[in-house]
């Protein structure tokens, strides 16, 4: 299985970030930020990933809204998980993808943005 955890930037720049691992990895992430074990079914572990995602998303947003001269929003962030899913952005859409490796397990960060015009 896997696990995505989500957030939309909205305002002159709009678009999307995105936390994506394997149940393992969101696991020992989310029990370590917790300092407790839980299964990622949990609701506590939802919590757990919706606020690592917020927490990648707001320095994001810190550095696009100096961009654009503009506050960037961010929308509530929200968790999927299973193994039959797609993720599309808007086909003008740029996108960065970062892959890490960690002692908690591999995951990848996603940003995918457009101006507005």
């Amino acid at each position: 299985g896997h696990v995505m955890a989500l957030i939309g930037f909205t305002g002159q720049i709009k678009g999307t970030c995105t936390l994506s691992m394997p149940h393992d990895t969101a696991r020992n992430m989310v029990g370590r930020l917790l300092s407790m074990e839980l299964s990622v079914e949990d609701p506590i572990a939802v919590d757990g990933l919706s606020e690592l995602v917020n927490m990648i998303a707001g320095s994001a947003k810190a550095d696009l809204s100096r961009v654009a001269k503009e506050t960037i929003e961010l929308s509530l962030p929200v968790v999927i998980r299973g193994t039959d899913y797609t993720v599309e952005s808007p086909s003008q859409s740029r996108w960065l993808e970062i892959p890490f490796e960690s002692d908690m397990g591999a995951f990848e960060i996603r940003i995918s943005f457009e101006r507005v015009a």
